[in-house]
């Protein structure tokens, strides 16, 4: 589904600024993605951690796969957590960003 982020502002600024409020008051909206072990899971993961974050990475080049994703995640400015199935990512993007053209205030998420 496709808006005009423009539009969708203008109208939680008239109908619903209190989610406009709430927002704000938390810094942003928080994504989390969970990418699954592929050891731990079977043949049916589509997108492990592993091919995800570290996947040139093999004990045949010395490499950590842990350490790797761990350094990407880092680099990048995630958050991140290991769990017994595999990896849990988040990050926090304002709800609200210039329009890189105009440079108007934007509806920029997906809540």
């Amino acid at each position: 589904l496709l808006a005009d982020g423009r539009k969708v502002l203008r109208l939680l600024r008239e109908r619903n600024p209190e989610v406009l409020d709430e927002l704000e008051r938390r810094g942003g909206v928080r994504y989390e993605h969970f990418y699954p072990d592929e050891t731990v899971h079977d043949a049916t993961v589509i997108t492990s951690w592993q091919t995800s974050f570290a996947p040139d990475c093999t004990l045949a080049t010395g490499c950590d796969k842990k350490a790797e994703a761990e350094r990407l995640l880092t680099a990048g400015g995630f958050g991140f957590e290991w769990t017994k199935d595999g990896l849990k990512k988040w990050e926090v993007r304002p709800a609200v960003m210039k329009h890189p053209q105009t440079g108007e205030d934007c509806w920029m998420n997906q809540i």
